[in-house]
């Protein structure tokens, strides 16, 4: 869950740093269709990027993860059986 919440953030991060650059880059004397245009290429660029952000992201998480169960030593578990009767 944790990693989910991380991976969201990082790409949410990442799409609005790419919605800038595509603001900062894009010229104010351009037409309507270029426009158009640009903003459905930016919404393609910014969705594949966060997309490789996000799977990257919980990629490494989930190695995290592996890496620490992997680690943590192992407790020995006894089960005794118990009796239990009850008189009438």
């Amino acid at each position: 869950m944790i990693g989910g919440i991380v991976s969201l953030v990082a790409s949410i991060g990442v799409s609005k740093i790419v919605n800038n650059v595509i603001k900062a880059t894009t010229p104010a004397t351009i037409g309507v269709i270029e426009k158009v245009f640009i903003g459905v290429g930016g919404i393609v660029i910014d969705c594949a990027i966060a997309n490789a952000v996000f799977t990257n992201v919980e990629a490494g998480i989930d190695k995290v993860k592996n890496l620490i169960k992997k680690n943590q030593p192992k407790k020995e578990i006894e089960l005794r059986c118990v009796k239990y009767t009850e008189e009438l």
